[in-house]
């Protein structure tokens, strides 16, 4: 049996509920990755080349939003309101 990996918007929405305060933006390429484009008090931090076939429903995608939230922290200013809980 053959699963349907979720659909970009679907994705987008589901790491957005998982990721608050961090704006959530994804984007299909043509070679079928995901570009995700994250955003937090005017920073921003970008991640190409995830593989959507990856990523069939919403566990699958909170997993991957809760590394995201990892980078974000990592990457972005520990004085940003919101992002240490």
């Amino acid at each position: 049996m053959s699963r349907v990996p979720l659909r970009a918007r679907e994705i987008e929405q589901a790491l957005q509920a998982c990721m608050h305060p961090v704006q959530v933006r994804c984007v299909r390429e043509e070679d079928g990755t995901l570009t995700v484009h994250l955003e937090l008090s005017g920073q921003q931090l970008v991640v190409i080349g995830v593989k959507k076939d990856d990523l069939y429903d919403e566990a699958s995608v909170h997993i991957l939003g809760q590394a995201l939230l990892a980078e974000v922290r990592a990457v972005f200013s520990m004085n940003s309101p919101g992002l240490n809980r």
